[in-house]
């Protein structure tokens, strides 16, 4: 079994906890598998900002790969869960139970995840049965919200509900370094049931609501800054370099059907599944070998880093470019323990590493760079 995000990187210290009659926890390692036997009619597989991924035993397998998703209330600022909202129906509940075992049996989706809660850590557990009766509870011990039983319909508008108490209202102006309002800015929570917020308007101004714990700006030609969601915000984006990458030359070879070509003299090796398809480059340094991922497919990637990767990082850096219909963005960051990381997307398409080895950085950040760019199709 290997656990891995949404865009295929393997995760780390996911904990597997097998439910009765197994109770053993086992996490996965830093390749996301986890080689195991088990008689266990279930196994939830859980790590700290993603949704709970709960399997029966008939899909276990030695080559199951589960897909882990962000969540979206994860890292939210506060719940601040208002008891005397008129607009709240009976249908809302207060101190109710967490769930129990039995319930996690009989579910056909599970998930569960961590937040805060009136400024307490808690846990957000969703619940849906064989025959469509939805479930939820969001608590910490003391304080709890949530509901039981319900058609999927009502769970929907109850979880709006719960959401809106979740969010933080952002507010601000972009300009540019010469205080120039900036329009045609996208700013992207990383995690939030939004999908992004639109900066309208010649003169920069924004203003929305978010569940994102980070927000980036984003626009062709500037380097992309990293916010906590706050009112009154001043964003200034400052010029990028120009891109380093050059359009392939007429006549070029390609191995691959890439929209990024790289030297083929660091190609290792090749993956394939029904619909992504990924190449391995290498380096070879004191270290030991050290490797590249470049990979596409109709849902591989939006082409932008995840907030795992960007929020912990103590240094990052983030570029966008247009090339025909598409966004180009160069990202890379440091972490705390020293690892680098980089990351060159667009839609469908990433080429990325990430290592502790200045010297493997510095040789993949020159493969990187060399890069050519297959013409786009007309957009």
């Amino acid at each position: 079994m290997q656990v891995v995000t949404s865009s295929g990187s393997p995760i780390e210290g996911a904990s597997v906890s097998y439910l009765f009659p197994d109770d053993r926890v086992l996490t996965t390692d830093a390749k996301g598998k986890l080689n195991t036997t088990t008689e266990a009619k279930r196994v939830a597989i859980s790590k700290s900002g993603y949704e709970t991924a709960v399997l029966r035993r008939s899909e276990l397998a030695r080559n199951t790969r589960v897909v882990m998703r962000p969540h979206p209330l994860f890292s939210s600022p506060a719940c601040n869960l208002n008891r005397r909202d008129p607009e709240w129906p009976s249908q809302l509940l207060y101190n109710g139970r967490p769930p129990k075992t039995t319930d996690v049996w009989q579910a056909t989706t599970f998930l569960e995840t961590g937040l805060m809660l009136n400024a307490k850590p808690a846990k957000d557990v969703k619940i849906v049965t064989a025959d469509d009766r939805h479930s939820r509870y969001i608590g910490n011990g003391e304080d709890s919200v949530g509901y039981q039983i319900v058609d999927a319909t009502t769970a929907q508008q109850l979880d709006r509900l719960i959401e809106r108490a979740c969010q933080t209202r952002v507010s601000g102006i972009v300009v540019d370094q010469h205080g120039q309002p900036l329009d045609n800015v996208i700013g992207t929570p990383f995690i939030g049931y939004e999908r992004q917020m639109a900066l309208i308007g010649a003169n920069g101004t924004f203003e929305g609501k978010t569940t994102s714990p980070q927000i980036v700006f984003r626009r062709h030609g500037y380097r992309a800054v990293v916010v906590k969601p706050a009112a009154n915000m001043r964003i200034v984006m400052y010029t990028a370099n120009p891109p380093p990458f050059q359009t392939c030359p007429d006549g070029h070879k390609t191995k691959f059907s890439r929209t990024f070509q790289f030297p083929t003299g660091y190609y290792d090796r090749s993956l394939r599944d029904v619909d992504y398809s990924v190449e391995i480059y290498a380096v070879n340094t004191s270290s030991g070998k050290n490797f590249l991922r470049h990979g596409g497919g109709p849902t591989w990637s939006d082409g932008a880093p995840e907030a795992y990767r960007v929020s912990p990082s103590i240094r990052y850096e983030e570029r966008t470019y247009a090339f025909g219909p598409f966004q180009i963005t160069d990202a890379n960051g440091t972490l705390a323990d020293g690892t680098h990381w980089r990351l060159l997307g667009r839609f469908g398409e990433t080429a990325e590493y990430k290592t502790k080895d200045p010297e493997a950085a510095k040789k993949f950040d020159t493969i990187l760079d060399s890069a050519c760019l297959l013409p786009a199709p007309p957009g």
